[in-house]
């Protein structure tokens, strides 16, 4: 899970490390209800990777994007553009295939935002404050 730590630079830190293993470790629990979540790898009991969490993430984004995860596979929606559909569609190859290098998705990512929206620019982040 994401959680914002600062809203000016938009900074983000991943909280919650309930299922988390080593690299090499074997994955031993799953959360059945995110069964449809987890990559192949999982259940043929290989042992956790980089790559199992690129995997998992891009899985993640497809969510937020608006996408479903059926038994079929990921259902990436078409309003997103092409390029973005494209990473996220090679981060969930077979293990051999995926990514080894969460690094090298960010960079392939920043790429493909620069080359559909332009340099980066500052926008102010304002979140509402909820009453307590």
């Amino acid at each position: 899970m994401l959680c914002p730590t600062d809203p000016v630079p938009h900074d983000g830190i991943l909280i919650d490390w309930a299922y988390s293993t080593r690299v090499g470790g074997q994955i031993r629990a799953i959360c059945p209800d995110e069964k449809s979540s987890y990559p192949p790898e999982v259940f043929a009991k290989k042992p956790a990777s980089p790559a199992t969490d690129i995997y998992m993430s891009a899985l993640c984004m497809i969510r937020l994007l608006g996408g479903k995860i059926t038994k079929s596979g990921p259902e990436i929606p078409t309003a997103v553009p092409r390029l973005i559909r494209g990473l996220l569609r090679s981060c969930l190859l077979s293990v051999a295939h995926r990514p080894k290098d969460v690094f090298e998705v960010f960079r392939d990512f920043e790429q493909i935002l620069k080359q559909l929206y332009g340099p980066r620019k500052f926008r102010p982040f304002s979140m509402p404050r909820t009453a307590t």
